[in-house]
């Protein structure tokens, strides 16, 4: 089997590209039966030489989330010649809000060029991508997503597998942890992510923890100043880490002691459990919201209600007793990570294909 993904070559889609592209795409090479290329949405919409003989040769084309504009017609084009065309979706965007950053694109149709590469187009789209993306789903052969939650809505219209993030587990395991002083608790997610974080409790919950435990500093990654300037501790034991590039960021994993994975509200619902499985896989101990998303996962790790005094208590509790849980993670939660490893998992996504008509 050939496959061919086409991404956008953005800021906003490139941690996404490399879970839900990059890295099947490298197992897929891996297998040396089946192939896989990578193609940007430039040249796809250009026809350039280079999207011609990758597309024309492949059995399936995976659009990574921007069905919209030019790309609807090439696709048009593409289904002319009978190929298999699939979008891989893992954006809930019917559940976007008003502070999330991809609220402005899907539903205002602005879009945020770079460098002056604006493939779109550098006027507010219209109709909004929201709607191009409605006539697009009629198009496509179907949809794969990394949320079960947002599988079942799209599946109420159109056809739609679910395929769980899997991890390069080698990136991880040529980590080990970084030595520092103090315990370093990590907490974040792209700009989506913040009206969930806010809703939780969390940040109050460590404002109370770094009160009582003055070793304990806080780390936000995911580059979004709003989560970092309302969290109420002190700038001495808060930092902000910018967006991290996928090849770099175990490093930085491994300076963390402990991980937080909140979720609150329909988008968060609709998320996928790549953060947690990272945790396992470098047996970092995790507490996480109880929500259905993280549900399965609850025999490894810990799940808290969503208020302040849930996590307080339970944050203490890790900090408290931190290697006590860290013996925990390095046990069933590190081989339940090592078990969803890309290689090992490389046919259940292959299968999804041919199951989608192939």
């Amino acid at each position: 089997m050939n496959i061919v993904y086409v991404y956008y070559d953005h800021p906003q889609d490139r941690l996404s590209f490399e879970w839900q592209c990059a890295i099947p795409a490298k197992a897929i090479n891996r297998t040396q039966r089946h192939s896989a290329h990578l193609l940007s949405l430039k040249d796809f919409i250009n026809n350039t030489s280079q999207a011609q003989l990758l597309c024309e040769s492949a059995d399936v084309i995976v659009i990574h989330r921007r069905l919209i504009g030019a790309v609807l017609s090439t696709v048009q084009k593409w289904k002319a010649y009978d190929k298999k065309i699939l979008l891989n979706l893992d954006t809930p965007v019917n559940t976007l809000t008003k502070e999330m950053p991809a609220y402005s694109f899907w539903y205002k149709g602005i879009t945020a060029c770079q460098n002056g590469d604006c493939i779109f187009g550098d006027e507010p789209l219209d109709p909004k991508p929201i709607e191009q993306l409605a006539w697009g789903l009629r198009l496509v052969d179907g949809v794969i997503t990394p949320s079960e939650r947002l599988s079942d809505d799209i599946g109420e219209s159109i056809r739609c597998t679910y395929i769980p993030s899997f991890l390069d587990t080698d990136q991880y395991l040529k980590q080990t942890a970084a030595i520092h002083e103090g315990i370093v608790i990590g907490l974040g997610g792209d700009g989506n992510h913040f009206p969930g974080i806010k809703k939780s409790g969390v940040l109050q919950a460590l404002g109370q923890v770094v009160q009582k435990r003055n070793q304990v500093q806080i780390v936000v990654f995911g580059g979004d100043q709003r989560i970092y300037d309302h969290l109420p501790v002190s700038a001495r034991h808060k930092y902000l880490w910018p967006m991290i590039e996928q090849a770099d960021w175990p490093r930085y994993l491994s300076r963390l002691d402990i991980g937080l994975a909140p979720l609150s509200g329909d988008f968060d619902q609709r998320s996928g459990s790549a953060r947690l499985l990272e945790y396992m896989v470098m047996k970092i101990p995790w507490i996480g919201s109880e929500s259905s998303v993280y549900r399965k996962f609850s025999q490894y790790g810990w799940l808290v209600p969503n208020s302040s005094d849930a996590w307080e208590k339970v944050i203490l509790e890790m900090v408290d007793h931190l290697q006590d849980y860290r013996v925990e993670a390095a046990a069933e939660p590190y081989l339940y990570a090592l078990s969803n490893d890309i290689d090992e998992n490389i046919n259940t996504i292959l299968m999804a294909y041919e199951n989608m008509g192939l």
